[in-house]
């Protein structure tokens, strides 16, 4: 629901070209399965072989269809289908997604997510500070509009 709230203001945010977005992938749903390790490997792999604007498409499209945390969850072919329709080639991110290439990248990204002090998602740091969920909407907003330009 964050990133629904968010995603037009951040999209004018950076489309204004004065504010640079950050995405660090995280794995904080373990205890429910793999899934959440497979997701954040499968978008390091949009990124690697995509480029940034698919895997922004990508991200977009694993939170719109993102399974209940307690029901059945996706598998790699999933994550391989929704990769190419937002924008990936089959052929450069099929292996990388089945053989969990950046797993290791993204434990250490969860790694240094919490030791930063995060619990849970969404997680929002602006200018080095870490804000609660209802700031960040705010603070996002603010971004985007024409006078913080």
């Amino acid at each position: 629901s964050f990133e629904a709230a968010v995603d037009p203001d951040l999209t004018a945010a950076l489309e204004s070209g004065d504010t640079r977005v950050t995405y660090y992938p995280v794995v904080i749903l373990d205890s429910y399965g793999d899934y959440s390790a497979r997701a954040a490997n499968a978008m390091a792999v949009v990124l690697d072989t995509a480029g940034v604007d698919v895997a922004l498409e990508f991200n977009r499209a694993l939170f719109a269809q993102q399974p209940a945390e307690s029901g059945p969850k996706p598998d790699d072919e999933f994550l391989i289908d929704l990769a190419v329709q937002s924008g990936a080639e089959e052929s450069e991110i099929r292996d990388g997604i089945e053989d969990n290439v950046f797993s290791d990248w993204v434990k250490q990204g969860t790694d240094s997510a919490e030791q930063r002090g995060m619990q849970g998602t969404p997680t929002i740091f602006i200018d080095g500070e870490m804000l609660e969920t209802g700031e960040a909407v705010a603070a996002i907003a603010e971004l985007a509009s024409p006078q913080a330009r």
